[in-house]
């Protein structure tokens, strides 16, 4: 299994005005992209493009509810 790697250290809660928070993307030392999380939707640049995939946030919650896997929340 691929192992996956996002790193975010905060020590405290932070609230999105106006600068995207970017995320880069590892699977075992692949660099596969950026995750990009802003106010009004949720970007994803693969590794080697140039094109950003973006989606509004109903749209993201639509596929994710759609397509993802159900797992027990942990918070």
């Amino acid at each position: 299994m691929a192992k996956h790697e996002v790193k975010l250290r905060l020590n405290q809660g932070i609230t999105i005005e106006n600068v995207d928070v970017t995320f880069p993307v590892w699977s075992d030392e692949e660099f596969l992209g950026r995750l990009r999380v802003s106010k009004g939707s949720v970007d994803w640049q693969p590794a080697h493009g140039q094109m950003v995939y973006r989606l509004g946030w109903e749209k993201f919650a639509d596929m994710m509810v759609d397509n993802g896997r159900k797992v027990t929340a942990t918070r």
